[in-house]
């Protein structure tokens, strides 16, 4: 039985700076045992059949049994903001006994079914994740290898690895967990380019190579090149950038005056609230008001703390508006 330690990941950075861990892996097993097979009859029974879940690949860590699966089912909700509320997809995702398990990975109470936080605390899990990133970088290095067999070669050919990586997603294969980046249109996260070639993205890492800047460097080159695009750090295929647009979220009527806060209504734009002011007559102030930087991502809509700042902005230019007149 082969033992492989697990010096360093970046999703294994903080735990292991604590803790050495040996993992003994005896196989990466393109068909494994019947564990989630034998989980599924009840989760289906409590959770419905959408989304159904296919493994297509097993890796059995200490035996507990990891899975890259092909999951499908309706989208619920549309983060890529292309309305597709209610059509069918299939997708990927990496799941493991956790996922399925009553009363590790969710339960019930009456005839509501909740998720729990089980699996995000499963090491196996982002163990099968490190191990299948150490196994693409074997690939890479024997496929990009100077005539020195330099591991280091390799961030010469981040490019060329970021397009195979697209490939390798397109194509349905295991190359990171499948969740967030997917949501969003994407394909993987910078992360997961870092994990695999072993590179640092952030000083105090302990990772192989150790250059903080080369793999956002040649993401950023890329990006300007209009090659790839960014989501966050998530790698997108490029996009004709959208127009501006604008939601409207707060407006505040005061004697007459009205005050508008408007969102950008996507990523790609300036992440500060529009003001707009009105006189009582209807008509728009002509002076250029400057925008409210947002302090939080509104992805999920604004913060709090953002709402407040912007209702205290619209506010005090209504009452400075009123003093001019």
């Amino acid at each position: 039985m082969k033992k492989l330690k697990l010096i360093a990941s970046y999703q294994f950075a903080n735990f292991l700076q604590s803790t050495r861990v040996s993992i003994d892996v005896p196989h990466i097993a393109e068909k494994g045992g019947d564990m989630i097979k034998d989980l599924l009859p009840r989760f289906y029974e409590a959770h419905g059949m959408d989304p159904t879940y296919t493994t297509l690949r097993s890796i059995f860590i200490d035996g507990h049994e990891v899975a890259w699966m092909r999951v499908g089912g309706t989208i619920q909700n549309d983060y890529t903001g292309r309305g597709r509320e209610g059509k069918p997809y299939t997708g990927h995702e990496l799941c493991c006994e956790c996922d399925f398990t009553e009363n590790v990975g969710w339960k019930t109470e009456g005839d509501t079914v909740f998720g729990l936080l089980g699996p995000n605390k499963c090491i196996y899990r982002d163990a099968a994740e490190y191990l299948r990133h150490l196994e693409i970088r074997q690939e890479y290095l024997k496929k990009f290898k100077d005539a020195h067999g330099d591991r280091y070669f390799l961030q010469e050919k981040i490019p060329e690895i970021i397009f195979d990586l697209i490939r390798r997603v397109k194509a349905g294969e295991f190359v990171e967990d499948g969740g967030g980046a997917a949501s969003y249109g994407g394909y993987f996260y910078v992360q997961t380019i870092a994990s695999i070639l072993g590179c640092a993205i952030a000083e105090g890492e302990n990772f192989i190579l150790h250059d903080p800047f080369t793999i956002w460097q040649k993401v950023r080159e890329l990006v300007e090149d209009k090659k790839i695009d960014l989501e966050g750090a998530i790698i997108q295929l490029y996009r004709k950038p959208k127009s501006p647009a604008w939601k409207e979220l707060l407006k505040i009527k005061d004697a007459g005056w009205t005050g508008v806060a408007s969102l950008p209504a996507h990523s790609k734009m300036k992440c500060e609230w529009k003001l707009e002011l009105w006189r009582p007559d209807g008509c728009p102030v002509d002076t250029e008001i400057s925008g409210l930087a947002l302090i939080h991502d509104p992805t999920f809509g604004p913060d709090t703390e953002d709402v407040a700042r912007v209702e205290e902005a619209l506010r005090k230019l209504i009452d400075e508006a009123k003093k001019c007149e």
